[in-house]
C-alpha cells in the first residue's frame, strides 16, 4: 500500500506539472471518516502559503448538485414536481419563435431540454470581467451585462434559435438551464437561491466555510489565490479577481473546502443523511443518482450528477467544475462507502483524472484505470471528409475538423491535434496534454453530419455557405 501511495503521488505530480498547477488538495473518506487530505503545491505560490482541508476554493459546476438537492427538497415539501413544465412556475421562460412549453424541470436537471449553448454566461459575468485587469476587454465589447433574472429571461426570449430536438432526446450541457432552475428555486421558495441553499443545505450540513459571496469568504485568511492561464496555455499567473454572477449562481459559483465537501458528499453515500441530519429522503437521492440520460460512452446524467452505472461492478456518481481560478471534482462510490473531492486554484487542472487514481488506490485497482476503455476503430472505408468543417456555439466554443493525409485532425484552442476513431461509429477522440477529449458526431434525418457532441455540449456545424467569424474562446476550459 505504501508503494502504491508513492506511485500515486508521482503520477499526480506528473499530471499537475504538465499543467503548471499552483495548488490542489485531494481528499478521500471511507464510511464518513477521512482517509486522507493530500495537498500538492500552494494556495498562494508566490508567497509559498500552504493549503489544507479548510482552504476555500471555487467549485464551479459541482454547484449543480446543490441545485438538484434544492429542487428535490422543494418537491418533498410539495411546492413543485420535477415533472412540472417550467412555464408553470416561470411563464417568462420562452424563446423567440420556439415553443418551450414541453420543457420540464426534469429536462433542465438532466440537460436534456434541447437548449443549445447560449451566450448568457459571459454576459452574466460581465461586471466582474470588466473589473479584471488580467482579462482582455475586446472580446466582450458588444455584450450587455445580465444582472437580474428579469434581464436573463429577456435575453433568452430574444434568442431566435431552435431546440436541438424535442425535450428529452439529446443531452447537451446547459448552464442556462441551471440558471433557470435557480430562478425556479427562488420563485417557489420565496427566497434568493443563495439564501435557500445556505439555510437548507450548507448550514444543516455543517459546511461552515462554504458560501457564494467571495467577498465574505476573502475576509478569512485561508482562501486560495486564484490563477489565470494565457490563451496559449503556456503561462500560469496569479489573477486575484473572481468572476461572479448572481444570475448563474445555481450553475457554478459556490465556494467551499475539502473538509466541507466531504461532509456534503455524505448525503449521496448515505441516502440523504449528513451526520444525524436528514437533508433528503432516500427516494430523492435515488432520483438524483438514477442514470436518466446518456451523456457519453457508458456515462449518464442523473440530477446534477454524472453516473457510471458499472465501474468494476459498482455505481460511481461524480461531477466536475471549472471556472476562472478553480477546478473541482466530486466523486461518490456508495457501495464502497467512498467519498472524495479534489479542489484546485487553476481552471485547466484535470481534477477528474487525478481523483480517479486516488480512488483506484482505495479500490485496489491499478493506477491509470480509466472510467471506460474505448477500443480503437479502423477508419478504412470511412469518408472522413463528411466530418470536416467548423463547429461553433453561441456560448463561445469553437472547433474545426479537417482531413490531412487521409486522417482527421482537430483545431482547438489555437492548436492542432490528431484525431483517432474509437468505440462505435462516428465516435472519435483527441488528446490535449493529459486529457482525452472524446466526442461523437451527430447526424440529421438525411444522415448528414450536422453537429458534434464535445465537452458535453451539442455544437452545431456551420454550413459551408455561412462561414463563422466566431473566435475560439476555449469555453471547455473556462466554462462552469
Amino acid at each position: 500500500m505504501a508503494q502504491n501511495l508513492v506511485d500515486f503521488e508521482a503520477a499526480a505530480q506528473k499530471v499537475l506539472a504538465a499543467y503548471d498547477v499552483p495548488g490542489v488538495i485531494v481528499a478521500v473518506a471511507r464510511d464518513g471518516e477521512p482517509v486522507s487530505f493530500q495537498p500538492f503545491g500552494y494556495r498562494d505560490r508566490e508567497q509559498q502559503l500552504e493549503l489544507d482541508k479548510d482552504t476555500v476554493f471555487g467549485i464551479g459546476s459541482v454547484t449543480k448538485s446543490f441545485t438538484a438537492v434544492a429542487i428535490m427538497q422543494l418537491e418533498e415539501a410539495g411546492l413543485l414536481s420535477v415533472d412540472d413544465p417550467v412555464v408553470k412556475h416561470l411563464p417568462e421562460f420562452r424563446l423567440a419563435n420556439t415553443d418551450v412549453s414541453g420543457i420540464t424541470i426534469h429536462h433542465l436537471l438532466t440537460h436534456s431540454a434541447g437548449l443549445p449553448p447560449l451566450g448568457t454566461l459571459y454576459a452574466a459575468m460581465l461586471d466582474s470581467i470588466r473589473e479584471d485587469p488580467d482579462t482582455p476587454k475586446e472580446p466582450f465589447e458588444k455584450l450587455e451585462p445580465i444582472r437580474t433574472y428579469g434581464e436573463f429571461f429577456e435575453f433568452v426570449a430574444a434568442q431566435d434559435v431552435k431546440l436541438l430536438g424535442e425535450p428529452g432526446r439529446y443531452f447537451s450541457y446547459s448552464n442556462d438551464g441551471f440558471a433557470v432552475l435557480g430562478a425556479v428555486v427562488e420563485k417557489v421558495s420565496g427566497k434568493p437561491y443563495e439564501t435557500f441553499v445556505e439555510e437548507n443545505i450548507l448550514q444543516p450540513a455543517g459546511m461552515l466555510n462554504s458560501g457564494f459571496d467571495h467577498r465574505v469568504l476573502q475576509e478569512r485568511t485561508n482562501v486560495a489565490m486564484i490563477y489565470g492561464v494565457r490563451e496559449d496555455g503556456e503561462e500560469v499567473y496569479a489573477s486575484p479577481t473572481w468572476w461572479e454572477s448572481k444570475v448563474m449562481s445555481a450553475a457554478g459559483f459556490l465556494k467551499s473546502t475539502a473538509s466541507d465537501m466531504l461532509r456534503y458528499a455524505e448525503l449521496f453515500r448515505t441516502g440523504g443523511l449528513v451526520g444525524d441530519v436528514r437533508l433528503l429522503s432516500e427516494d430523492s437521492v435515488t432520483q438524483i443518482l438514477t442514470p436518466h440520460v446518456e451523456c457519453g460512452p457508458d456515462w449518464f446524467y442523473g440530477y446534477g450528477m454524472m453516473i457510471t452505472p458499472d465501474f468494476h461492478g459498482v455505481l460511481v456518481a461524480e461531477h466536475g467544475g471549472n471556472i476562472k481560478g478553480a477546478s473541482a471534482y466530486l466523486t461518490v462510490i456508495p457501495e464502497h462507502a467512498l467519498t472524495s473531492v479534489m479542489l484546485s486554484n487553476l481552471v485547466t487542472t484535470p481534477c477528474g483524472d487525478v481523483l480517479r487514481d486516488a480512488l483506484n488506490l482505495e479500490m485496489g485497482l491499478p493506477l491509470g484505470t480509466k472510467r471506460v476503455d474505448l477500443t480503437p476503430r479502423p477508419t478504412d472505408g470511412v469518408d472522413l471528409q463528411e466530418y470536416a468543417g467548423q463547429y461553433v456555439s453561441e456560448e463561445g466554443a469553437a472547433v474545426t475538423f479537417r482531413v490531412e493525409d487521409n486522417a482527421l485532425v482537430a483545431e482547438f484552442q489555437g492548436k492542432t491535434y490528431p484525431v483517432s476513431a474509437v468505440g462505435e461509429a462516428d465516435t472519435f477522440t483527441f488528446r490535449v496534454k493529459e486529457m482525452d477529449l472524446t466526442h461523437k458526431f451527430l447526424r440529421d434525418a438525411s444522415d448528414e453530419v450536422n453537429a458534434v457532441h464535445l465537452g458535453f455540449r451539442v455544437i452545431r456545424k456551420v454550413p459551408a455557405a455561412e462561414p463563422s467569424a466566431a473566435e475560439d474562446s476555449g469555453e471547455f476550459a473556462a466554462g462552469v
